[in-house]
């Protein structure tokens, strides 16, 4: 959405950002009505809220994203190079399916859209997928399922893998977000450090899509924990008496 709106009011379109922080999730449920997100530019910077729009405005808005807009280093970006980091891969694979379970069981609930994973292949820091075919893109340069995949894999590369406890994203240093990709999406995650990910999208040919540098993820809070969680079908009711 930051990606949008900056190109918006740009030219040429800008795909990178900076200094990017998700400070807040934002939980939606099949009976909220009339919130509105949105995401206001100012000074070189971006922030997205969301909120209740009914007045015309947003009232109450609650602070999600916020980042940098940046020079777009796409030329200082060399496919091959992420090419030859995914040959480095460990030639272990890593089942999709134990992997999606072990999400599940610490309340991050992928529905089918967003289980991209198709084949993966992780150790010693090193992680690569191969995601599902998509036949649209539905409007955006970089589908949100798609990258959103490339950061499910990132669990392959943590020593303790998936099932250590529910974390979300929380900041990332650069993000380059492309276009004009193909079909035979790739992903490659590769640890740069014991909190921090560079994570890669390209196509078949080794076009560049997606570029997340300094990736980290952590425990949500307490409340922020709840919020994600409130969204689960729990097999016991809460029934108050006197």
């Amino acid at each position: 959405m930051a990606r949008a709106a900056c190109s918006a009011v740009a030219a040429p379109p800008e795909a990178a950002r900076r200094s990017i922080f998700v400070l807040q999730p934002l939980a939606l449920s099949l009976e909220a009505s009339g919130l509105h997100i949105g995401c206001t530019l100012s000074a070189g910077q971006f922030e997205v809220h969301s909120g209740d729009a009914s007045a015309g405005s947003l009232v109450d808005a609650t602070l999600h994203c916020s980042g940098a807009r940046a020079r777009d280093t796409y030329a200082e970006w060399r496919a091959a190079d992420v090419l030859a980091t995914r040959a480095c891969c460990s030639p272990h694979v890593a089942s999709v399916p134990t992997l999606y379970e072990a999400c599940c069981s610490i309340g991050l609930q992928y529905g089918p859209d967003f289980r991209t994973l198709l084949q993966a292949w992780g150790g010693g820091g090193v992680a690569a997928s191969r995601l599902r075919p998509r036949s649209a893109r539905q409007g955006t340069a970089v589908h949100p399922a798609d990258l959103d995949g490339a950061l499910q894999l990132s669990a392959l590369t943590s020593p303790r893998g998936a099932t250590d406890g529910r974390v979300l994203p929380f900041a990332v240093d650069e993000a380059l977000l492309g276009s004009d990709v193909c079909c035979g999406m790739c992903a490659t995650v590769l640890q740069q450090s014991s909190s921090a990910s560079l994570v890669f999208l390209l196509d078949a040919g080794g076009r560049r899509s997606a570029r997340l540098d300094k990736f980290t993820s952590r425990a949500p809070r307490s409340e922020a924990s709840h919020m994600v969680a409130g969204n689960r079908q729990w097999i016991y009711r809460v029934e108050w008496s006197r």
